[in-house]
């Protein structure tokens, strides 16, 4: 998954589903990896991103 579509999605619809869980039911470690990445590219936008642990969705928040 590329992180800069899902952060034009997100630029677009404000919120959108990246979390994909293991077999033991944990996220996996790809999904932390582009959470960090979209809060890098947020952070250089002024904005926050916010990451929901239950149903696996990103969230814009302006700041």
């Amino acid at each position: 998954m590329n992180v800069q579509l899902i952060w034009e999605e997100l630029r677009l619809d404000g919120s959108v589903i990246i979390g994909k869980r293991r077999k033991d039911g944990k996220w996996d470690a790809r999904t932390y990896v582009i959470l960090k990445e979209l809060r890098e590219l947020a952070s250089k936008n002024g904005i926050a991103v916010e990451f929901d642990k239950e149903d696996g969705s990103a969230t814009l928040i302006e700041v």
